[in-house]
């Protein structure tokens, strides 16, 4: 599930859009950066995940939600897709620069002006994947996604890691459930 499928229709497309954001500068961020966290996945995808920004292993290979917290992502997503079947899924993040200081070595929610500032490289990943529901995960994310698309709000992961044992299966489990819930609905309507 880690690894980044590209559709031939759009390798020309999704190279343009790495090509074109790949030295971006439009904001503090690109300047405590490893890497630009694109993307892992598929593209084209019936369902697109969006995060707040990457954690340090994800700037260090240049893709989202890894270690601890993409393998619990993963596993809520092999879960879901055992109950309504394999789906193409796309995970990306409102930044993809590491949201951190050099003086610091905590990372911190980007803010409002960062995620202004990668606005237009998300809407363009929107269209490029081609989704037909969006998943935000977090609060963050879910206020500053406004597409026209079925779009839908999970705890997110690295937010779930932090409960007790004991919700944190509950949340588990009701994470797969409105995942499955809410592509059922999309594959439903069309």
């Amino acid at each position: 599930m880690r690894n980044q499928v590209v559709s031939p229709t759009h390798v020309s497309r999704t190279t343009k859009h790495f090509n074109k954001w790949e030295s971006c500068t439009q904001c503090p961020l690109h300047a405590h950066r490893h890497s630009l966290v694109h993307f892992r996945g598929q593209i084209p995808a019936e369902v697109l995940f969006i995060g707040d920004h990457p954690e340090k292993a994800d700037d260090r290979l240049s893709k989202p939600l890894l270690g601890v917290v993409g393998d619990l992502f993963d596993e809520i997503l092999s879960k879901s897709m055992s109950r309504v079947g394999k789906f193409r899924f796309c995970i990306t993040n409102t930044v993809c620069c590491l949201p951190s200081t050099p003086d610091t070595t905590e990372l911190r929610p980007p803010v409002v002006t960062e995620i202004d500032s990668c606005r237009t490289r998300l809407i363009d990943f929107i269209s490029l994947v081609s989704p037909k529901l969006i998943i935000t995960m977090g609060g963050l994310v879910h206020k500053h996604v406004n597409v026209s698309l079925p779009t839908y709000n999970i705890k997110h992961v690295k937010d779930i890691l932090r409960e007790s044992d004991r919700t944190r299966d509950m949340t588990i489990k009701k994470t797969e459930l409105e995942i499955c819930r809410e592509l059922e609905r999309v594959r439903a309507n069309g």
